[in-house]
């Protein structure tokens, strides 16, 4: 009858950790050194590392509840009070990271993408206040500007409401373009390059007027194989295109037409096609258009 409790005792320990403290509570232990007490000591033992998992599952399930705040787009700066928590992705997918003061809604700056292919966002942990970026305009596409030592420009455009930007730390001088900043964050509208507050070197330009900004409109024959859809890429610079090979602007027919150019300067372009798999061809025939 002893031996039966004592299994019968074993077995909840090692199902239910509730049932641990309650038999150790009732004095149903063996209290010797004897085998069966290290066995009950060690089956005790396994309970408490179990509930300690536990307690680790019910922490990260609280700070996954906690309330977050949206600070920054991703490719903004923000700014945060000292040792604030600060995540970066979208949907379920998020890096982490302890900031203090400045940051970059970036890639670059959490280490890594947590969820390619989609735009993401940063928020804040808790309630905290934070320091709204205030971004001024310096230049037009095109233009180049001057601003203090380790400046962050962002160059790019809103759409819809949706910010399109690439960033970069420029001391002294810059230029609004695509070849400067290394990409093109929106193709086919114009663009402007912003810094934080009023970090410039030299008072804002004025706008240009409208007459400054114009368009090309393109035609070509349909390719000869299975192509699904076209790319369009141009610049400033014979056989060199500010779009990189695979992020031309798309074209779902024959035609486009790009604008945002600026006149009085001379543009080529290509096109290539591409197969409903994604495989690219290699540029077509340049164009060459003096705005």
């Amino acid at each position: 009858m002893q031996s039966e409790i004592k299994h019968n005792r074993l077995a909840l320990l090692s199902s239910l950790v509730a049932g641990a403290f309650i038999l150790a509570a009732c004095g149903g232990g063996n209290e010797d050194h004897t085998p069966e007490a290290a066995a009950d000591m060690a089956t005790q033992a396994q309970a408490e590392s179990e509930l300690g998992i536990e307690i680790s599952h019910d922490f990260e399930h609280a700070q996954a509840t906690a309330s977050w705040t949206t600070i920054a787009q991703e490719n903004d700066a923000f700014t945060v009070a000292t040792n604030s928590t600060v995540r970066y992705g979208a949907a379920d997918k998020w890096i982490t990271k302890t900031v203090s003061g400045k940051g970059a809604c970036s890639t670059t700056f959490f280490g890594s993408d947590p969820i390619f292919g989609t735009k993401k966002h940063c928020e804040l942990q808790g309630t905290s206040t934070t320091t709204e970026p205030v971004w001024t305009a310096i230049s037009n596409e095109w233009e180049d500007f001057t601003v203090n030592t380790n400046t962050t420009v962002r160059y790019g455009a809103v759409v819809d409401g949706v910010g399109y930007w690439t960033s970069k730390a420029v001391s002294g001088k810059g230029s609004c373009t695509n070849d400067y900043f290394g990409k093109d964050p929106k193709a086919g509208v114009p663009k402007a390059c912003y810094v934080q507050g009023d970090n410039v070197a030299t008072a804002p330009p004025a706008q240009p007027p409208a007459s400054t900004s114009t368009s090309a409109n393109l035609t070509w024959s349909a390719s000869t194989s299975n192509a699904s859809g076209y790319r369009v890429y141009y610049g400033t610079t014979s056989g060199s295109y500010a779009q990189a090979m695979g992020s031309g602007s798309p074209a779902a027919g024959t035609s486009y037409t790009v604008t945002g150019l600026e006149a009085g300067k001379t543009y080529y372009f290509a096109v290539t096609a591409v197969d409903s798999t994604g495989r690219e061809s290699g540029y077509s025939n340049e164009a060459k258009v003096s705005k």
